[in-house]
């Protein structure tokens, strides 16, 4: 009679055991992990022709947890553009640097796919585009994008039936 309560103890203490396990082990519903930042933004236009991608995600990252990052980078005129990928001083932010610049005017498809941290933290994949300037002065930091035609190459803005007081 004793063994028998003892058994029944051992049972459902096993039992408490093994839901306790599978319930911690479960991935957590409704949590989705983001990406913090990335740049060149999507559907950025006058994007720099020497420009890298840059990806922020939250925790720390180590060499061996993005070796498995694959960045696709195709520029619509330049093709795939090859490059290498660093890790950030910040060690949240992952680089790309491209090999080679994308060609003035073209729209650059990004695609990287999903950062798996463990079996229970993953970021999702990104895809996006951007438009690199067509016009930047030699040497130049940055894009210009060439002004319209009808107005001086200063002017912010173009004139509007301007009131003369």
């Amino acid at each position: 009679m004793r063994t028998n309560h003892i058994l029944r103890i051992l049972t459902i203490c096993m039992t408490f055991l093994a839901v306790l396990v599978t319930s911690a082990c479960a991935p957590a519903t409704g949590q989705k992990l983001s990406i913090q930042y990335y740049s060149p933004l999507k559907n950025a236009i006058y994007v720099s022709t020497g420009a890298t991608i840059a990806v922020r995600y939250g925790p720390l990252l180590t060499q061996k947890s993005i070796s498995a990052l694959h960045f696709e980078i195709t520029g619509s005129q330049s093709g795939v553009h090859l490059g290498h990928t660093l890790l950030a001083d910040d060690q949240k932010t992952v680089i790309f640097k491209p090999d080679s610049r994308f060609t003035p005017g073209e729209t650059v498809k990004v695609v990287l796919n999903s950062l798996h941290m463990s079996w229970l933290t993953a970021y999702p994949s990104l895809s996006y585009s951007f438009t690199v300037a067509l016009n930047q002065k030699p040497g130049g930091v940055g894009a210009h994008p060439a002004p319209p035609p009808d107005n001086p190459p200063n002017a912010a803005y173009p004139k509007i039936g301007r009131a003369h007081v």
